[in-house]
């Protein structure tokens, strides 16, 4: 690997803390797996842990070190790389009993633990009728209000109160510090947190009396579980000589006490991120973390980046400068280090990209913003049709947006396009594996011909429209006994072969014969039988994953109802179990990640486009209604049913566990998180210009939903400004 003077310095490492602060495209993750790579070939003995945000991190992490382990003739051992919760899991395992419930507990995955929580607040919620209404806002006497204000402000409760809960956990507070906490809530007046914590003693009850954690009780018992018991702690401190972080910025409180503990033996521990790609505070993170630790030890920074053009790398300099000396509103200055991006020089391998014009455009849609996707959509179909070589993305901060965006795309036959993260409706491996659910359906009820119509026709895809109401039916004509078994040979409907286009005779056969072999078999169990069904159909890597899934799930309800046939098991599980593979699906696709591909248009979030990039990147929708930039108006957290002094429970919640937790708590709560909220989502601006490598668009409306005129926004305005400087110099 030819690496860069500043990469050089990195790999020059050999112990110690350390803080690499890193740009966009700076080559972060392959300097560090370079690193490890070079220190285990190094010395046998050495042994590292590195930690990541992302499952699918963890692959290309492992990937690329084995890669340079390879280079120097060495096998890919002596790393393991985690996600905090799977570390979390992994520190649990030296002492499962400290966990206080069965040695076989179930983890409880995101939709589980949403799902279970949002039972208990709606329970919560009825029984509390009073207290909860009490917040709103009495001064408001309109009818809209009435009619709105309580079943907003309980659906808000139903998102809040869970949030509220997890900023609690990722404190890592003891039992003693969480009964304190309590004890001061029940003393003093009504109040958001304490809403959470009666909603939370109630849910970490339930969950200890059916044996189950979340991943935030991982990582709590993980904590205490290190700083309590001395000797998990010197155990695993000798395990790792060295341990590492990624993506740092994205840090939060608990993680980095954990990894505080696991490196304070040896003391040797390299954390890596960009504090200008703060981006994921809604989920407890907090950038000053990492910004701290750089202030308090050595640092190599690494600024020289290959990714971008030079005038899409001046572009996001000139954003953070102007943000730290210019913006309107002071106390965000501060939401950027001033770190400015580098190009390579002219001997580098990987050059940066040239184009002939300039790259940088701004479009005006003087409608709404769903005007605005739409402009968004036309702009880059004509641009995917000339260049079917590039790879190209629309970012919006919504889901909306992309929706709208992408209704727009279906009308395109030539264009194809696919969502960052996976899209529920459309997923492949989904399908597959809910076609299992299908044979299920028909085994436990195989007179039914609806399902024997279902399962044949699964097995035969892509059969005529014609054909298939023919065969469809056929079987509606027929006993379904009489098709699969038919006496004295050959199925009667084989004598309608004129209804039938000749090509599909032989798939039928097929298919006819398998259902049987299925039939033959459902004396299994269904867990069983589930896996006999995914084996039968060839399924592999995320859709054998899928159907283990599927055989889990059915698994757990034999053990709560050993007496359950195949019928009871479909009768009970077949409300919840499409959302259930739908769920997974997405969460095994995003663990596989997401690679741009050439002609395919990328739909994503803002947030999800971290860590990604492509030729040509529209970003939509920077507009006065999706980035707040005034402190004192009410921003996305805000609830507008509330009565003033409590606009921002979660903010409020926050301040005051600060508070009750001996922190400082800020004492203008609601500027407080408006300025947290502004400068992440001024971040959140600089990570979408730097996804772009060739051509940057972005574009801002006129006017809101309701179709009053928006208020200019200052961003934009100065993007506008910058761009017609560089065009007319």
């Amino acid at each position: 690997m030819k690496m860069r003077p500043e990469q050089k310095k990195v790999a020059e490492y050999d112990g110690g803390y350390l803080a690499v602060p890193a740009v966009p495209g700076a080559g972060k993750t392959t300097c560090l797996a370079y690193l490890a790579a070079k220190l285990l070939a190094g010395d046998p003995k050495n042994k590292i842990l590195i930690v990541t945000v992302m499952n699918s991190a963890v692959s290309n992490f492992k990937r690329r070190i084995s890669y340079f382990l390879a280079e120097q003739g060495l096998p890919p051992r002596g790393y393991q790389v985690k996600t905090l919760h799977s570390l979390a899991a992994l520190i649990l395992k030296e002492k499962p009993e400290y966990l206080m419930i069965n040695e076989a507990f179930e983890i409880l995955d995101e939709q589980q633990q949403s799902k279970m929580l949002s039972s208990m607040v709606e329970r919560w919620l009825s029984n509390n009728h009073h207290r909860w209404t009490s917040f709103l806002d009495d001064k408001n006497s309109s009818s809209f209000f009435k009619q709105n204000a309580e079943p907003h402000w309980r659906k808000r409760l139903v998102d809040l109160i869970p949030d509220i809960i997890k900023l609690v956990k990722l404190r890592g507070l003891t039992t003693d510090e969480t009964g304190s906490v309590r004890d001061k809530l029940k003393e003093g007046p009504d109040c958001f947190l304490r809403w959470a914590f009666e909603v939370m003693e109630d849910y970490d009850y339930r969950k200890r009396r059916e044996g189950t954690v979340d991943f935030d009780d991982l990582t709590n018992f993980a904590y205490h579980l290190l700083r309590n018991d001395e000797g998990v702690r010197k155990r695993l401190q000798e395990r790792w000589t060295y341990v590492f972080e990624d993506e740092s910025q994205d840090s939060n409180p608990l993680q980095e006490k954990i990894l505080g503990l696991l490196c304070a033996g040896r003391g040797n521990f390299v954390r890596v991120g960009d504090t200008n790609q703060g981006i994921m505070r809604f989920s407890g993170t907090d950038p000053e973390l990492f910004r701290r630790f750089c202030r308090e030890h050595p640092a190599q920074s690494i600024c020289v980046a290959s990714r971008s053009t030079r005038e899409i790398m001046d572009f996001a300099n000139h954003f953070v400068d102007w943000v730290r000396n210019f913006y309107i509103y002071e106390p965000c200055r501060d939401a950027f280090e001033d770190r400015k991006i580098v190009g390579v020089d002219s001997s580098d391998p990987t050059p940066n990209p040239v184009v002939e014009d300039y790259g940088i455009r701004t479009f005006f849609c003087d409608r709404d913003g769903d005007q605005e996707d739409l402009m968004a959509a036309e702009t880059v179909i004509e641009y995917a049709r000339n260049n079917r070589d590039q790879t190209i993305a629309i970012l919006a901060r919504s889901n909306r947006s992309l929706k709208n965006i992408a209704e727009r795309l279906r009308r395109e036959k030539e264009i194809n396009f696919d969502f960052v993260g996976g899209n529920p409706d459309s997923l492949e491996d989904f399908r597959r594996v809910a076609y299992i659910w299908t044979v299920l359906r028909f085994l436990a009820e195989p007179f039914n011909r609806d399902y024997l119509s279902m399962t044949l026709l699964g097995l035969v895809p892509g059969v005529e429209e014609g054909a298939e109401n023919r065969i469809r039916g056929l079987i509606e004509g027929s006993n379904p006994e009489d098709l699969l078994y038919s006496v004295g040979g050959e199925p009667d409907w084989l004598s309608f072969s004129e209804y039938v286009p000749a090509n599909t005779l032989p798939r039928l056969q097929d298919a006819f014969q398998l259902i049987r072999r299925w039939l033959e078999m459902s004396y299994l169990r269904s867990d069983e039988l589930v896996l006999q069904i995914a084996f039968d159909l060839g399924l592999e890597g995320n859709e054998r994953d899928l159907a283990n899934n599927l055989c889990t799930q059915v698994n757990k309800l034999i053990r709560q109802h050993p007496e359950y046939g195949l019928f009871e098991v479909v009768g009970e599980m077949e409300p919840i179990i499409k959302p259930n593979l739908r769920y997974m699906a997405v969460v095994l696709q995003g663990s596989k990640g997401y690679e741009p591909r050439r002609g395919v248009i990328s739909l994503s979030t803002q947030h999800k486009a971290k860590g990604l990039e492509w030729d040509a990147v529209y970003i939509v929708g920077l507009a006065a209604d999706q980035f707040f930039e005034n402190v004192g108006r009410k921003n996305r957290s805000e609830v507008w049913c509330l009565a003033e002094r409590y606009k921002n429970p979660l903010a409020m919640a926050h301040a005051q566990l600060m508070f009750l937790s001996g922190e400082k708590c800020p004492g203008n709560v609601r500027q407080w998180a408006n300025i947290n909220q502004i400068s992440e989502d001024l971040r959140l601006l600089y990570v979408s210009f730097t996804r772009a490598r060739r051509y940057l668009w972005i574009s801002s409306h006129k006017y809101d939903p309701w179709k009053k005129v928006l208020p200019t926004s200052k961003i934009f305005e100065e993007i506008q400004r910058y761009i017609k400087e560089k065009r007319n110099a």
